[in-house]
């Protein structure tokens, strides 16, 4: 049973809202984490890059 059907949007909204701040606060406490991801990214980009030069 849905209560309020007009409202879907607002609460889609809403939900994509909530789940952008949880995801920048984990960004936020996984730091060191997210700039090893970044770096491991970089370096395989780079590497790839080579590659293709050579």
């Amino acid at each position: 049973a849905l209560f309020f059907p007009d409202r879907k949007f607002l609460h889609l909204v809403i939900g994509i809202i909530m789940f952008s701040i949880v995801t920048v606060s984990w960004m936020y406490e996984h730091r060191e984490l997210m700039q090893l991801g970044i770096n491991k990214w970089r370096e395989r980009k780079r590497r790839r890059a080579d590659v293709k030069k050579d």
